[in-house]
């Protein structure tokens, strides 16, 4: 699903609920993000908040490893303003 504002507003308009891709085409929510879980990374990702799941797999000769944080969005950060429905962000770390 495409990551933009008036999409995701007329899902949450009907009661549902949504998961986006963020990618560079959403520059500014891309970085802002960037910039949030560059926080945790330097922190070792020791945040009391932010959960994390690892899954390992072994497919087509080769091993993978993937990491997934997901944090609550504070309703003060500047994200809300834009995205004021989104309730968490989330990171998946792919290592092949």
């Amino acid at each position: 699903m495409h990551c933009q504002v008036e999409t995701t507003q007329a899902i949450v308009d009907r009661d549902a609920t949504c998961i986006l891709m963020v990618k560079g085409n959403q520059p500014t929510l891309f970085e802002a993000l960037l910039d949030q879980f560059n926080e945790y990374l330097a922190d070792d990702f020791r945040v009391e908040i932010l959960r994390k799941h690892a899954t390992v797999e072994r497919s087509h000769c080769r091993n993978e490893r993937r990491e997934y944080y997901v944090i609550a969005i504070d309703p003060e950060d500047n994200l809300s303003e834009r995205w004021p429905d989104a309730r968490s962000s989330g990171m998946v770390y792919r290592c092949r």
